[in-house]
């Protein structure tokens, strides 16, 4: 859930939007609709078809939320087909990229379904300290690591700064 929560909130920049995103669409043949003419380096504006790009943060974000819900079964679905069209876009069907990405997003998709597959998922109780104090420190590096780091707290190497 925080993989996806924080994916998101780091893809909400214009680096992602202006250089990231439209890499990615090569692998669809729109690569040449997202950057702009040499003659037009100096107008600062984004096209419009780069604003699609706001898309990707919207939905890890939403995958998250939903993964927190009843409705984790959605999120569910959309967690798996994200992790489908990254491993069309950057496997050897696409861009044919950085092949460790490839095994990572099969590894989620199976850990998603593995995890989610139960609905009593949510049934869990901690009844002993020595199961709060492992929640906690859960809860403390995926949740709050991220959040640290961007203020300077927390190294970056342990606050899961994923790709942006």
């Amino acid at each position: 859930v925080c993989m996806y929560f924080w994916s998101g909130i780091y893809k909400l920049n214009l680096n992602f939007a202006w250089e990231v995103f439209p890499y990615y669409m090569k692998a669809f043949g729109l690569g040449e609709y997202f950057f702009l003419p040499f003659e037009e380096l100096g107008n600062f504006s984004m096209p419009l078809i780069n604003h699609l790009a706001w898309m990707v943060p919207m939905m890890e974000l939403a995958i998250g939320f939903l993964l927190l819900t009843r409705y984790f079964k959605f999120g569910l679905y959309f967690a798996v087909l994200l992790h489908a069209v990254i491993l069309l876009l950057l496997g050897p069907l696409g861009l044919s990229w950085n092949e460790i990405v490839w095994i990572w997003n099969l590894e989620i998709i199976f850990m998603l379904i593995l995890v989610f597959q139960n609905e009593r998922i949510w049934n869990f109780s901690f009844s002993s300290l020595r199961q709060k104090i492992i929640s906690f420190t859960v809860i403390l590096l995926f949740a709050i690591a991220p959040a640290l780091w961007m203020i300077g707290l927390f190294p970056q190497s342990l606050s899961f700064h994923l790709y942006s």
